[in-house]
């Protein structure tokens, strides 16, 4: 099973979105520009702006000129903040499950698979937190 697109997706918009604004093209990235660019519908490119706005990671303009920009610093924009703004903050992995049988060694085992999994998922978000967004926008 795989996460759906809007992840990668949402890296997109950031980097499309920190690249436009460096360049000073810009203030604010308007979202039909974005999502015809990137070529993600869009209300998908809604949807991802709503959840990057709640993480504090873009900010929004009205008006004639108005769009989406950077809130922070694309350094402070790490993968790990934006997985988390887009897939939300519950565990990768579901550890609810119980065996039908007792014993120490069946219980061993739930106990080292839970603690697995656990470090596992640590893992993949200290990862995630390696790269920010600045890491692609030196690609652009």
């Amino acid at each position: 099973m795989a996460y759906g697109l809007a992840f990668t997706q949402a890296i997109y918009v950031l980097v499309f979105i920190g690249d436009k604004t460096r360049q000073d093209q810009m203030e604010y990235v308007p979202t039909p520009l974005i999502a015809d660019t990137l070529n993600i519908p869009k209300p998908s490119v809604v949807k991802i702006l709503q959840l990057l706005s709640q993480e504090g990671l873009v900010e929004t303009g009205a008006g004639k000129n108005g769009g989406v920009r950077l809130a922070v610093s694309p350094e402070s924009a790490s993968l790990f903040r934006v997985f988390s703004a887009i897939e939300g903050r519950r565990s990768l992995f579901r550890l609810d499950h119980f065996l039908n049988v007792d014993g120490p060694r069946p219980q061993a085992v739930a106990r080292d698979v839970s603690d697995a999994l656990t470090q596992i998922e640590g893992r993949l978000h200290g990862a995630l937190e390696e790269y920010s967004i600045s890491d692609f926008l030196g690609s652009v």
